[in-house]
């Protein structure tokens, strides 16, 4: 095994060599946080990137969308679709599939960790429209926060092995055991990932940073604490649970309104029925209910 500061420069290398960033992605949170904008303008950006435009309009087109004709125009599809939709899939687009990997594992599974991914996503997103906090920009940052796991998987597959190896036999999390393999931990890879995509100071903080969800600014501290909260229901409710992370349990007690976990699912991935009631802690230590209404 090659020492540490080799292991590192290797990653910090490849990330530089990463290609393009999510372009779209960030030009559509850009132009949607505007007060006004027009199908045209959300299908001038999809449009800059002809894959990504096709996929677009083969998701209007597919079985679950297909209502009132076919889409031939990309200002179709973002009609039919609506902004909402047109948002996650390009989200999903650019970032699942960035970082593919022929190498087997047997502790890890990749679509266990998107599924993961995606609800923490939905799960923050919901929680920070009822903190009048931009879900969108919540959404973007919970689908890609743990994405340095991948570049470690297809960049040094030998040492994301070993990692999953002492995760599984001594039960640590992803977090201190790749610090313990690489001599950095996966959030500060993805604070140079974040860097070399230039994406936006707030997002980067708050994804590349460590758990204290009071570091950083204003808006850094909105997405870090959206993103406690969909770490926390997901640590209780053990979905799709791919890492050892407890979460940060801000939040003492996470339950649906019915006291039961009997149907814990959202669309597709995981539902459920009811709103959540979640007795959060505040910086004072103090307790305060919150209902986190979903659909």
């Amino acid at each position: 095994m090659i020492n540490r500061d080799e292991l590192l420069k290797r990653i910090v290398w490849n990330i530089e060599h990463i290609g393009t960033s999510p372009e779209i992605s960030l030009k559509l949170l850009k132009k949607t946080s505007e007060k006004e904008y027009s199908a045209e303008d959300l299908a001038e950006i999809i449009g800059i990137d002809a894959t990504v435009a096709a996929q677009v309009l083969k998701k209007a087109n597919s079985a679950y969308y297909h209502r009132g004709g076919t889409c031939s125009t990309i200002i179709q599809a973002v009609v039919k679709l609506g902004s909402e939709n047109i948002k996650k899939i390009i989200f999903a687009i650019e970032m699942i599939g960035k970082y593919n990997s022929n190498c087997a594992n047997t502790f890890f599974d990749e679509k266990t960790y998107w599924k993961h991914s995606l609800a923490g996503a939905m799960i923050a997103s919901k929680y920070a429209a009822t903190e009048n906090i931009d879900k969108d920009t919540v959404y973007f940052a919970a689908l890609i926060r743990n994405l340095s796991v991948l570049a470690i998987r297809q960049y040094t597959p030998f040492e994301f092995e070993y990692i999953m190896k002492i995760m599984n036999e001594y039960q640590f999390d992803f977090e201190n055991a790749s610090e313990m393999i690489i001599g950095e931990s996966h959030k500060k890879i993805m604070h140079m990932i974040g860097c070399q995509w230039q994406l936006p100071m707030s997002i980067n903080n708050a994804i590349g940073s460590n758990n204290d969800v009071n570091g950083g600014d204003n808006e850094a501290k909105d997405i870090k604490r959206s993103i406690a909260f969909a770490d926390d229901l997901l640590s209780v409710t053990s979905f799709e649970k791919w890492d050892n992370l407890l979460g940060q349990q801000l939040y003492s007690q996470i339950i649906p309104s019915n006291n039961s976990f009997t149907e814990i699912t959202i669309p597709g991935i995981c539902s459920y029925n009811s709103p959540l009631i979640a007795n959060i802690k505040n910086a004072n230590g103090q307790y305060r209910q919150k209902v986190i209404p979903v659909k």
